[in-house]
């Protein structure tokens, strides 16, 4: 999720500026924005991959991670961490298609990494016997053929836009004013990864690691209800099941009417 947001940063903040010069007739300044933001996003990369590779061990502690899923998430971490540049280029450009008027490609280039990711999962776990390795490497190289993809476009002969080398210097007046526009975009998705942080942390320490898993479980369930548009009834008797299962097992005292409610 901070990942995203330091992408949106980029995205959310310079594909506006994007359709606005597109309206005005002046693709050249818009090209100037594309360029820019790319150049922003690889720096980000750059900047991100440094950190987090260094300090995983640090920073997942501190995320709540125990010490039997601890060297689990260093792994997985640092092989997804080394392959962020492709992340960022993913979430950070589509925006820019989708400006463009290409909405179709821009849907393609996530289904096919969500299709990739998926062939690849049970390849490299199972057959490979990677383990947690394995998926974090079927994630990287769905999003690096995602990186290509949406490279490959905007190089391309179809796109309006063109990445052109010479719009690659950050310059203030370009890069800034997309800075504005995509601060509250950051702000929130950061947020709500710092709050999620917050509740793993929280879980961890007095739930463990079963509390933890059913966190995620609820997460996911609620991303996938959001997506699919599914009834707000089946979302909630789902994580209703999910918390009492998963509180009926936690070692503290509760009363039948705490799990009812």
């Amino acid at each position: 999720m901070l990942i995203y947001a330091f992408a949106m940063l980029a995205g959310a903040g310079g594909a506006p500026r994007v359709a606005i010069s597109i309206g005005k007739k002046d693709n050249r300044t818009a090209e100037k924005i594309l360029g820019n933001c790319f150049s922003l996003l690889i720096i980000m990369a750059v900047i991100l991959t440094f950190i987090f590779f260094i300090f995983a061990p640090q920073m997942l502690t501190l995320f709540g991670e125990s010490g039997k899923t601890l060297p689990y998430a260093v792994s997985y971490s640092r092989i997804y961490i080394l392959g962020s540049i492709f992340v960022l280029i993913v979430m950070g450009m589509n925006p820019f298609i989708t400006t463009q008027g290409f909405a179709k490609i821009s849907m393609l280039t996530t289904v096919i990494g969500a299709v990739i990711n998926i062939i690849l999962d049970p390849i490299f776990i199972f057959v490979l016997d990677l383990g947690v390795r394995g998926a974090a490497l079927a994630t990287v190289l769905s999003q690096a053929v995602g990186a290509v993809w949406i490279l490959r476009f905007l190089t391309g002969k179809k796109t309006i836009l063109h990445l052109r080398k010479e719009n690659f210097r950050l310059r203030r007046d370009i890069i800034l004013p997309c800075l504005a526009l995509g601060i509250s975009t950051f702000v929130m998705l950061s947020t709500e990864s710092i709050l999620s942080i917050s509740f793993t942390s929280s879980l961890s320490r007095y739930g463990g690691d079963l509390a933890v898993g059913a966190m995620t479980i609820i997460t996911s369930d609620t991303s996938t209800s959001d997506c699919l548009n599914l009834s707000d009834y089946f979302l909630q008797s789902s994580v209703q099941i999910i918390c009492i299962h998963t509180l009926s097992h936690l070692p503290i005292s509760l009363s039948p009417e705490i799990l009812i409610l």
